[in-house]
């Protein structure tokens, strides 16, 4: 029994080692996307974007792109957000990398500067695909959220429980 229990966890410290080293291929992509959303360089971003097939989930339900023109009007409109912005480094990012295909998941923080002068930073989730292709990988799929605090499905059950 002892060497069954021995053998499965060094398998799966073996597979959680695998599993980082698997983000090493999509660690520059990663950082240019989030560098170029936080420059607001929306024409670097397109040819970061995946030309064939394309789909962009943002926070709020509204937010479903799927066409080129449509991620141009979601980063329009968010871009009109803020006036000075910056990423700082994904507090944790786990990747799985197979053939043409790659999905990077993180969080990353968020500083911003908005048109009123008010500075704020807020943690953005992210579940990202990237396609092979050209040479590099392209943003194929991106989804989105602002992680809560104190909101968990645990804490709300503890919540409405305590009433």
């Amino acid at each position: 029994m002892k060497i069954l229990v021995t053998t499965l966890l060094l398998t799966l410290l073996g597979s959680a080692a695998s599993a980082q080293t698997d983000c090493d291929p999509l660690r520059t992509p990663v950082a240019t996307l989030l560098d170029l959303y936080s420059r607001k360089d929306m024409k670097a971003l397109a040819g970061l974007l995946d030309g064939e097939q394309l789909l962009v989930l943002g926070s709020d339900i509204s937010e479903v792109a799927d066409t080129r023109a449509k991620v141009d009007a979601l980063l329009a409109d968010d871009f009109a957000l803020w006036q000075a912005a910056s990423f700082g480094a994904p507090a944790f990012m786990n990747c799985r990398v197979q053939g043409g295909l790659a999905t990077a998941a993180f969080d990353a923080p968020f500083s911003m500067k908005r048109p009123d002068g008010q500075a704020m930073t807020v943690t953005v989730r992210f579940l990202t695909v990237w396609r092979r292709a050209g040479g590099g990988w392209r943003l194929t799929q991106s989804m989105n959220s602002t992680p809560t605090v104190g909101a968990s499905a645990r804490e709300l059950l503890q919540g409405a429980a305590a009433r």
